[in-house]
C-alpha cells in the first residue's frame, strides 16, 4: 500500500526534477524551506535515507513545522522549488501525490493534507486544479508535522519512473 510520508513526497519530486538538479540540492532545499540554519545540500548519506523513508525528518525540521508559516512556505516553494523541477512533469506530480493521497489507508477523508489552504484528503482526491507551490508547500508540511518518515521503504519502492510514467494518458493537454 502507498503511503504518504516525506520519502515518497520527496521521491515524486526527485523523479520530476530537472536533469540539472541534484538530489541533495533538491531535498536539502525543500527543508530548508521552514529549517534556513538546517543545510543538509552536501549530506549524501542524510539526504538518500530521508528520500529512501528510513529516516525521520531532523527535529531542526519537525519542531518548527507545526508553527511553520504555511503562505510563507507555499511562496518559498515557488520561488526556490518549482524552477527545480522539470516543467514539463508538473501535472504527473500532482497526479502522483493525488494517487498516494487516495491510497493511503491511514489517512481519514476529512484530515487536513494540504496546509496551506486546509485541503482535506477527500478535497485533493477530487480536484483537478491546484496551485502548485501551495500544493507541494502544504502536503510537505503535513508529512513534516504528521507522518513518521522512518519505516516507509516499502512505500517509496512504489515509486518508480513508471509509476510516474504511468499518469501520462491521464495528464490534461492544456
Amino acid at each position: 500500500m502507498k503511503k504518504l510520508c516525506f520519502g515518497t513526497f520527496a521521491t515524486i519530486l526527485k523523479l520530476c526534477k530537472a536533469k540539472s538538479v541534484t538530489q541533495k540540492g533538491l531535498c536539502g532545499t525543500i527543508l530548508l524551506s521552514i529549517a534556513p540554519t538546517y543545510d543538509i545540500r552536501n549530506d549524501d548519506g542524510t539526504v538518500s535515507d530521508l528520500i529512501l523513508g528510513k529516516k525521520n525528518l531532523s527535529p531542526n525540521v519537525t519542531d518548527v513545522a507545526p508553527t511553520a508559516d504555511a503562505r510563507a512556505t507555499s511562496n518559498y516553494f515557488k520561488q526556490n522549488i518549482l524552477p527545480l523541477l522539470d516543467g514539463n512533469k508538473r501535472s504527473l506530480i500532482v497526479l502522483a501525490l493525488k494517487d498516494i493521497i487516495a491510497s493511503d489507508g491511514t489517512i481519514k477523508p476529512d484530515t487536513i493534507v494540504e496546509k496551506v489552504n486546509d485541503m482535506t484528503k477527500a478535497t485533493i482526491t477530487v480536484r483537478d486544479a491546484f496551485v502548485l507551490e501551495d500544493l507541494l508547500a502544504g502536503i510537505f508540511l503535513y508529512t513534516a508535522v504528521n507522518v513518521e518518515n522512518r519505516n516507509c521503504e516499502e512505500s517509496v519502492k512504489e515509486i518508480t519512473d513508471e509509476y510516474i510514467k504511468s499518469f501520462d494518458s491521464k495528464k490534461k493537454q492544456t
